[in-house]
Parts: C-alpha cells; structure tokens; sequence
C-alpha cells in the first residue's frame, strides 16, 4: 500500500489528491507560463487515449469492476485502483454511479505514455521541467488532459473527463 512506503507515498498520494481536485473542480492552482489548451479539435478528428484498460466514461460501477476488479480504496463518488507500485487510477461517478472522470497517475515518467500519443500535438514542456496540454472533444463529449509535474522525479497525470 501506498501509505506504508513512507514519505514518498505520502507525497504521491498529496500530490495526486492536489491533481485531482484541481481537475475536477476547473480550476488552476498557478497560471502556467507555457501551455496546450485547444478548445476544439480539427474536425473529423477523435480523441487518441478514450479509455484506460477497457474503462470509459459512461461506464456503470459494475462495468468498471469488471475491468479493474475490487478498488483498493473506496470513497464517496470515487474508486482509486493500485495497478502496480507506480501506476493508480481513480475513477469518479456522478450520483447515478455512471463514469464522468477518470485520473490515470505515473509515479515515474518514463512509465507513462508521451504527451503527443495522448493528445496527438506536441506539448510545450515549461522551463522548470511540467506540463499541460488540454483538448476539448466536445462532439465525443469529453475532454483529454495531461500534466506533468516538475522535478527531478515528476509524476504524470492522465485524465478524462465529461463534459457537458
């Protein structure tokens, strides 16, 4: 479990907890200098990272259970998955237990996949090491973000989340 590795695990899960609520509420914590943020897509376009290992927005709790098994933590609204010592996923649901958010998090970058197989374009990387990039899909009815943190050991975040 991630609280018994110490004070790493304590900062991945604060960081990941900060992530989160930042994406989910809309709101920044700093204005980034240098960042992606495309409204809409070329037209025609779909969106290249639409799932994590088979799970979706829309999906019902039973559906995502399926495919992730039993959360390793369970919360109000939300179900957080320990893929592996370096990987989690925290999926959210709406009051009716539908899927509106999903937060793929990579404790190490180089587990993660590259900004531009997320979101298809280059991602600008600031000048202290992060990264944002955001497209709005809305003819999918979903966004696609990706944020890398700064550092010496940044952590990458993946989401999706509906948009209405």
């Amino acid at each position: 479990m991630l609280w018994k590795q110490g004070r790493s695990g304590i900062c991945y899960i604060v960081l990941c907890l900060t992530v989160c609520l930042t994406w989910l509420s809309g709101v920044s914590l700093a204005k980034p200098p240098v960042s992606l943020v495309q409204t809409v897509p070329p037209e025609g376009t779909d969106p290249l990272y639409s799932e994590f290992k088979g799970v979706k927005i829309g999906m019902d709790v039973a559906a995502v259970k399926k495919k992730l098994g039993s959360p390793s933590s369970k919360g109000e609204g939300q179900n957080v998955y320990s893929i592996n010592s370096n990987n989690t996923v925290q999926v959210f649901y709406d009051k009716t237990n539908v899927v509106y958010g999903i937060l793929v998090s990579y404790l190490r970058v180089n587990d993660a996949p590259e900004a531009k197989s997320v979101l298809g374009v280059d991602v600008p990387v600031k000048p202290d090491g992060s990264m944002f990039g955001l497209i709005k899909y809305p003819r999918n009815g979903y966004s696609v973000s990706y944020v890398r943190s700064a550092g010496v050991d940044p952590i990458v975040s993946i989401g999706i989340q509906r948009i209405n």
